[in-house]
């Protein structure tokens, strides 16, 4: 009686192994991604530069305006 009732269970488990298969058709889609960071990739490398670029002001005010606020408080 067991017997039969682990193939049951292991029929389970295949219909499990079908999903996978979805999960194939969603890595076909990255291949649609790339084209679009070449596209975004030159506008993000002006981006990043201007994030950078607001990162270190940002960062070197941020800086000196805590060692300002130091000697002020």
């Amino acid at each position: 009686d067991p017997e039969p009732v682990a193939e049951p269970q292991h029929e389970s488990v295949h219909v499990a192994e079908p999903q996978p298969d979805p999960v194939h058709v969603a890595e076909a889609q990255p291949d649609p991604a790339p084209a679009a960071e070449e596209d975004d990739g030159e506008q993000l490398s002006e981006a990043d530069f201007q994030e950078d670029d607001d990162a270190v002001q940002a960062g070197a005010a941020g800086k000196k305006g805590e060692k300002l606020e130091g000697p002020s408080w």
